[in-house]
């Protein structure tokens, strides 16, 4: 129920209120004919009872008193339209409750999608989380996301995924490095457990990728780290709490695979999610998005399921992160 509640949250209306735009837009005036029907009905039942008052009057031989004649068949035209507006209403609400039953069903089906309170609210949260970046050969700053973008003008690219995704998408990114320094882009890289646990630390404390040789793992954290436009998470616990509700999100729109993929959350500098996506990202097209070059995307409140998943580990993937 909650996430039926949700999900018609979306338009800004109340489930109840949402399911009647729906129901009335397949069957337009359905609640015009029921008041219609129920009026008729009611009018002509006060009819009838004074029609049977003149009827009861004409069986006394009033001198008042319409015909014996008349009064029968005020009796019967008046009663005969009550029924028939009855039969007639509850025939179109019987027809208006299968309506709303499929309406309801329907509803049930679509997606979740985060709420435009929810997207503001999870946009907020990422703001305020903390980060830590080279600013030189040697040295390091701290600062929130927020800062990051406000102050330092940059994009912010959250990917978080298991060891061994998290390596390869690293990697590949640094292939095109510097398509990110020109494009004020960074990337906040986040393990995570690769079933059903809760986010786990974050890259830069992790003792190695997936199960590659303690030498590898050595030469990939320390290319990883010497790049200027990795931002690492700090405060291990506060970023596992975003994620792991991201990764719940994820999962609630039929994704169950996020947690073994993992996920991208695109942040533009000016602080707007545009784009959460699965599995391993096609860094060009997020940068060119992220830049205006291709436009902006409406991708922001749902996660967009992978494309041509497949391939084992260290394997190309053609996941797609939008």
């Amino acid at each position: 129920m909650e996430a039926e509640e949700e999900n018609a949250a979306v338009t800004g209306l109340s489930p109840t209120m949402y399911d009647k735009l729906r129901s009335e837009a397949t069957a337009p005036f359905r609640s015009l004919r029921l008041f219609i029907y129920g009026g008729i009905g009611v009018g002509a039942s006060l009819g009838g009872y004074t029609a049977v008052t003149q009827l009861v009057q004409s069986l006394q031989h009033r001198p008042d008193a319409l015909p014996l004649s008349q009064s029968i068949l005020n009796v019967g035209v008046d009663f005969g339209v009550a029924a028939a507006a009855a039969g007639a209403w509850v025939f179109e609400n019987r027809l208006k409750q299968v309506t709303d039953k499929e309406m309801q069903a329907l509803r049930a089906k679509e997606p979740f999608r985060l709420t435009f309170d929810m997207k503001k609210a999870r946009e907020r949260a990422l703001s305020g989380l903390p980060v830590t970046f080279k600013v030189g050969l040697n040295e390091t700053k701290s600062a929130s996301v927020k800062d990051l973008r406000e102050k330092g003008g940059q994009h912010l690219i959250v990917l978080a995924a298991p060891k061994g995704e998290l390596a390869d998408a690293l990697f590949g990114a640094r292939v095109g490095k510097t398509l990110f320094a020109k494009n004020n882009v960074m990337i906040a890289p986040f393990v995570i457990q690769g079933g059903n646990d809760k986010a786990g630390e974050e890259a830069s404390s992790v003792k190695g990728f997936g199960g590659m040789s303690d030498k590898a793992t050595g030469m990939k954290e320390a290319m990883i780290d010497s790049e200027a436009y990795v931002a690492k998470p700090a405060e291990s616990a506060s970023w596992a709490t975003y994620i792991d509700e991201e990764l719940e999100d994820a999962v609630r729109q039929g994704n169950e695979i996020a947690r073994k993929t993992g996920i991208g959350i695109v942040m533009r500098k000016d602080g707007s999610i545009i784009r959460r996506g699965l599995g391993q990202p096609d860094w060009k097209e997020v940068v060119a998005e992220l830049t205006g070059a291709k436009g902006t995307s409406e991708f922001g409140d749902a996660y967009v399921p992978p494309i041509g998943a497949g391939g084992g580990k260290g394997g190309k993937k053609k996941r797609k992160k939008g």
